[in-house]
């Protein structure tokens, strides 16, 4: 059974990590994204984008406000992702008619299925950029004892308005921007 599929995992999920699932999944086969600012945007496949595009987190739909409008980022943060699947094609009938466009599951460690070899493993991840100032901490930690499993993570980020180096002004070629109501 052939079957339209794309999973990031480990090196080029972590070459891939942006600061929202649409940008971290822009660079693969298909896929653009949307952009609404800098934490807004949603995977756009083929060409289909919305509500079109099922957005799921340990295969449970994200049912997040994002499908309504463009400025409303996607629930699911990539910095907590372990792997990220992209279904495409008939592939996608299988989690209903919505999902025509496709469907983009991002796997976590939020339901520990094991225990952690040693019993306890963590990972911190921490981001920043100029542009707008913006920092952000990952944090995971899971571990458990016997059939005892438990997990934590959290995210925290934090950023400003865009900033350009000096006083932006119009040249002289360009018209000046309209105002009042017509």
């Amino acid at each position: 059974l052939a079957q339209s599929v794309t999973v990031l995992r480990e090196g080029e999920l972590q070459r891939a990590k942006a600061s929202n699932l649409g940008e971290t999944l822009a660079g693969q086969l298909g896929v653009s994204a949307t952009s609404f600012g800098a934490a807004a945007s949603r995977p756009i496949i083929r060409g289909l984008a919305g509500a079109r595009i099922k957005m799921m987190e340990d295969s449970v739909d994200s049912l997040d406000v994002s499908t309504v409008s463009v400025d409303h980022a996607v629930g699911i943060d990539p910095l907590i992702a372990e792997q990220i699947e992209i279904f495409r094609g008939p592939t996608t009938l299988l989690y209903g008619t919505g999902a025509v466009g496709g469907v983009v599951n991002t796997v976590t460690r939020r339901i520990p299925e094991s225990v952690p070899e040693g019993g306890f493993e963590g990972a911190v991840e921490l981001r920043g950029n100029t542009v707008a100032n913006d920092r952000t901490v990952a944090l995971r930690l899971d571990g458990g004892q016997d059939i005892f499993a438990w997990h934590l993570d959290g995210l925290q980020r934090d950023s400003s308005d865009y900033e350009i180096p000096e006083f932006a002004e119009l040249s002289s070629d360009e018209p000046a921007p309209r105002t009042g109501v017509l």
